[in-house]
Parts: C-alpha cells; structure tokens; sequence
C-alpha cells in the first residue's frame, strides 16, 4: 500500500479490499481490471488514483444489492440470521439440525491456530489500511483495523 522506489502510492488512492470489493460489486465485471490478480494489483496500485473509484466507493451502499453480510468476528450468530431471513424472503424451510448440532459441537470457535490481529498489523500499517480501505471500514461499521464491527 506505501509504494516503493518512484511509485508511491498517492494517499487518497483505494486499498487492496476496496479494489476487489469494487470489481465485485460495483464495476459490474469491467473486463480490463482484474485485482485478483497480484501484478494488475500491484501496477494499478502503483500508477493510479482513479477518481471514479473513490466516488463510487464512497456512495455505494453495502445493503443496495446483498440482503445479508456475515461477519468473521460474529460468523456463526450472522449466518443464523441470515439463514432466517434467507427463509423469511423466498418462503423454503431449512433443516436446522445439522446447523444446531455443529453449534452443540462447538462450531463458535475458529480452529485456527493464529495470533491476534495487533500482532500483524503495526499502528502505522493499521493507519495506512485504514486510510486506503478507509470505506470499506466505514460501509461495513469498524472503527479500528483490528476491532469488530458495530452496525453502520
């Protein structure tokens, strides 16, 4: 996200979620960018401050065009709720036992073997993320890099 050598990356240009959360959901597929790809990435990175792309981010609403969001934090409560809801608009009843009996057999806590979020991210690195995927942050409710988020 810094740039390097003669690149620096300008500080009002879109971080690495904010680009693919574009290209997925508000580019409707523009066939010449593919951030999933690590070098367009990095060369876009680099080279481009693309107004139009902070503009949409920034009036996009999250809500416009998903009916539910799972958070990692909350995964288990938000994918109940949206199950429920999933139920409520298109009328199918879901077998809740498998999902019941995962949540008895302690399906609330991730089994990965991870340190916490402060250990990867510096406060300078959290700053710049937060600064680079500053609408992302905000569309979707966090305060801080490494907090949860609240409702936005």
């Amino acid at each position: 996200l810094g740039g390097t050598g003669d690149h620096p990356v300008s500080p009002d240009a879109l971080g690495v979620m904010s680009l693919r959360y574009w290209e997925t959901l508000i580019s409707q597929n523009d066939p010449e960018i593919n951030f999933y790809d690590g070098q367009v990435l990095d060369q876009y990175v680099k080279n481009n401050t693309d107004q139009s792309k902070i503009d949409a981010m920034s009036r996009y609403n999250v809500s416009s065009v998903i009916d539910c969001w799972v958070h990692d934090e909350t995964y288990y409560d938000d994918l109940k709720a949206c199950l429920r809801k999933y139920e409520q608009l298109s009328g199918a009843k879901l077998e809740w036992a498998p999902f019941e009996n995962a949540e008895s057999h302690g399906a609330r806590q991730n089994p990965s073997n991870h340190q916490s979020c402060s250990y990867y991210y510096s406060p300078d690195l959290a700053a710049l993320v937060m600064r680079h995927d500053r609408y992302m942050f905000e569309k979707f409710g966090y305060g801080t890099c490494c907090g949860e988020s609240v409702d936005p």
